[in-house]
């Protein structure tokens, strides 16, 4: 990113396609698949609407991916408004973008060690609850943060790190869970994950952070509300419950 500043902005997507495209090359080449012949599904209309359909009907599913998405789009909305919040609110140049997404990453690094560690010796319930209840004393401290102390580069962008701690420990949880609500189609659920994600990320893009990026205290109540949905959501599935 700092290498593109020099020269025109449309570098940035001529980079982008060359990424893609080396990334594309590279999965075809060194990436075989493993599913044996005798397990792989036809490629086939219907098969793939078969599979949606099999994937998008089951409300547990839902609920996980909801849930995941949720939060990580309470993270995203600082990602989407941070041209806004660190030039104008922060008063940090381009290369200075760092800032904050050095710190929010290596709170995503940490999360998923945890998750790591954890895995095998508590039960997902348990892990999950504890994420949450980490993400929900973050929330409430960004919060007071925004509203009682000056705007600050360390006071406003440690919480979104120490937020993705929580985020991190819960993802992959989440994601487990519903790929093993369909064993046998994992990649189409993979997929069904993904495109949650990337509509409730949408939807940020578009109608929650214009509304919000005026402050960062907006951008704090942004995140209590995915919070809350993501909670309101999966405290009815069946990965909580039991």
């Amino acid at each position: 990113g700092g290498v593109l500043l020099g020269f025109h902005w449309h570098a940035i997507f001529i980079f982008l396609a060359i990424y893609a495209a080396l990334s594309l090359w590279a999965a075809l080449m060194f990436l075989p698949e493993t599913m044996p012949p005798e397990k792989r599904l036809k490629v086939s209309a219907k098969n793939v609407l078969v599979s949606y359909k099999s994937i998008f009907s089951d409300t547990e599913f839902a609920k996980l991916g909801i849930a995941s998405g949720a939060n990580f789009s309470a993270f995203f909305v600082y990602v989407l408004s941070s041209p806004v919040l660190l030039s104008k609110h922060l008063h940090l140049t381009p290369q200075q973008f760092g800032f904050l997404f050095i710190p929010t990453v290596t709170g995503m690094v940490l999360g998923s060690y945890l998750a790591k560690r954890a895995a095998g010796q508590y039960v997902a319930k348990r892990v999950v609850k504890a994420a949450y209840i980490w993400m929900g004393i973050i929330v409430v401290l960004n919060i007071a943060i925004c509203t009682f102390f000056p705007t600050d580069t360390v006071y406003n962008i440690l919480p979104v790190a120490l937020f993705n701690v929580g985020m991190a420990l819960a993802m992959p949880i989440l994601s487990l869970a519903g790929l093993e609500r369909h064993p046998k189609i994992r990649g189409t659920a993979a997929s069904g994950q993904a495109f949650i994600q990337m509509l409730l990320s949408t939807v940020s893009a578009g109608l929650v952070v214009p509304f919000v990026w005026y402050a960062p205290s907006g951008l704090a109540w942004a995140m209590a509300g995915y919070l809350l949905l993501g909670w309101l959501v999966i405290r009815h599935s069946m990965l909580w419950k039991n």
